[in-house]
């Protein structure tokens, strides 16, 4: 028999990944939820509001809260349930409480400290619950977002977007063959046809050294990271699409003011200052002369003209400029010098590499 390139399967859960952002939502919603019904109070998502910005009194609390639920159409008495509560943290604009990666991380880390210890397992009791109820059908939504060619198996290829968030990004490609073979071989599957739904179900709940285990917490990191890959392609696949070149191009001229074809410093700046760019003068030109730098052909800065602002707009990277469809919108009814920036908790996105 083979050895595996990496040893037993159980190599395969041996990597320990950084929670997602919709794990991190979730954690923090578990613990801000201290009486365990499933919505928070406004007592409740007033420990989160301070983090998102909220600095007001008491009474400009209940009428913010009030305002939430007026605006997202939930009960004042019931509260915000944890798919609102996601979508506040995810909203960027001034209707939504947004804070980034870092922000939840840190966060988290102070509620778990501030949250007594009788409430925390009160909160991972009630967690583990819908966890055991849930298990089944995060491993069934992994499996399909898994399965591109939707015939039902997870063939080497797709069985390794799989593997490799689970500790195994580090093989190429004819390890990664071999591996495989021996996954099918140790649990009867045809490497040739591949692997079921069934069978993976089986392989991650078998804590042996020949099973795949991972825990609820990797399954849901693993769930948000194929979700977000998938959005991800997704929006490149539409970010060049006519209705999108169309869209990028008429917020273009409408922030080129001097109609010369390209976007010159201050320009750009009104542009960035929708997307939340405070900084200062200096700091914009410095950043400016980045950007110019990096659509130029020789050493000297070019500002950017409507192909590179395409580029821009388009770039889903961390250092990227991308905006939604409803963002490009939103700036063509507000116009050039209406900024609308976003929550100061959301780093500005033009940031220099």
């Amino acid at each position: 028999r083979r050895e595996s390139p990496r040893g037993p399967r159980k190599a395969l859960g041996a990597q320990r990944r950084q929670l997602s952002r919709e794990e991190l939502v979730n954690r923090v919603f578990d613990i801000l939820d201290g009486d365990c019904d499933g919505n928070l109070s406004r007592a409740e998502l007033k420990r989160y509001a301070g983090w998102s910005g909220f600095g007001g009194t008491e009474e400009q609390w209940v009428l913010e809260f009030s305002r939430i639920c007026a605006e997202t159409k939930a009960s004042e008495s019931v509260g915000v349930d944890r798919s609102l509560f996601a979508k506040l943290i995810n909203d960027r604009t001034e209707v939504g409480l947004f804070i980034d990666n870092d922000g939840l991380r840190d966060m988290l880390t102070q509620l778990q400290i501030q949250t007594p210890q009788h409430l925390q397992r009160k909160s991972q009791k009630a967690a583990a619950t819908v966890s055991e109820a849930s298990r089944r059908d995060f491993l069934r939504a992994i499996f399909k977002l898994c399965d591109v060619d939707r015939d039902g198996l997870l063939d080497a290829k797709e069985m390794q977007a799989f593997a490799v968030r689970t500790g195994a990004a580090d093989m190429d490609k004819t390890q990664w063959k071999e591996e495989f073979e021996i996954l099918c071989a140790d649990n009867g599957a045809d490497p040739s046809r591949g692997i079921s739904v069934q069978l993976l179900e089986k392989m991650v709940n078998d804590k042996s050294e020949s099973g795949c285990y991972c825990d609820d917490d990797e399954l849901r990191a693993i769930k948000g990271a194929l979700e977000l890959e998938g959005r991800e392609v997704a929006m490149r696949a539409a970010a060049y699409s006519p209705e999108r070149t169309a869209l990028v191009h008429e917020v273009f001229r409408m922030f080129d003011t001097d109609g010369d074809g390209r976007l010159g410093e201050q320009e750009l700046r009104a542009f960035a200052e929708h997307l939340g760019f405070k900084g200062s003068e200096a700091q914009w030109a410095e950043e400016f002369r980045s950007i110019c730098m990096q659509g130029g052909a020789g050493s000297e800065p070019v500002p950017p003209d409507a192909n590179r602002f395409l580029v821009l707009v388009n770039d889903t990277a961390e250092s990227g400029w991308y905006c939604t469809d409803e963002e490009l919108r939103r700036m063509l009814e507000d116009g050039p010098a209406a900024a609308r920036p976003r929550p100061a908790e959301a780093p500005p996105r033009p940031m220099s590499s």
